[in-house]
């Protein structure tokens, strides 16, 4: 007999995740989109946020996101990296940072999630958009952008001028298609 089955903290908590419905759907939802594919390439911001909108639909609470791209923008990973609550997440830039350098990535992008369904960008986001660019670029790392998902639309902030464009950033490209 496994330890789930002697354990009866964890059949209490299959007995409450099985009883509850909602529950139920948005396991299967997690579930079928927990091995959506990546992009081979990104190359602008619909890319991301089709990559982004199959892990942050449906989520009660906000989540950050990060994308981590090569030089030529081929995907490496994608993350999950923090959550908070239905109004905010807390942001540490070295979270995202550390992984950008284990990867040897040249790029991020962020994208984190509105459960309210308000796509537009709040002074705390643009902040920390901010702050995350800085950080980026002391490192020699790209923000491309940062794009706010909502369950059907998103932001980008790139797109708003909310993301800098630096001279001789790697910016979108199509290279590598």
């Amino acid at each position: 007999m496994t330890r789930a089955k002697r354990d009866p903290r964890i059949q209490a908590i299959v007995a409450r995740l099985t009883s509850d419905p909602d529950m139920l759907t948005r396991i299967e939802v997690l579930l079928e989109h927990m091995d959506a594919p990546c992009p081979q390439y990104i190359h602008g911001a619909a890319d991301a946020y089709s990559t982004f909108h199959p892990r942050m639909a449906g989520l009660d609470h906000e989540e950050l996101h990060a994308l981590y791209l090569n030089r030529r923008n081929a995907v490496l990973a994608c993350f999950t990296i923090t959550s908070g609550n239905d109004a905010h997440c807390i942001v540490d830039p070295k979270q995202v940072l550390r992984e950008a350098v284990r990867l040897g990535a040249g790029a991020v992008i962020l994208a984190h999630n509105h459960p309210s369904g308000d796509a537009a960008p709040s002074l705390a986001d643009v902040e920390v958009t901010q702050r995350m660019e800085q950080a980026a670029r002391l490192l020699g790392i790209d923000l491309l952008d940062h794009i706010i998902v909502t369950d059907d639309s998103y932001r980008s902030m790139r797109e708003d001028g909310l993301v800098p464009s630096r001279t001789g950033s790697q910016a979108f490209c199509t290279s590598g298609r």
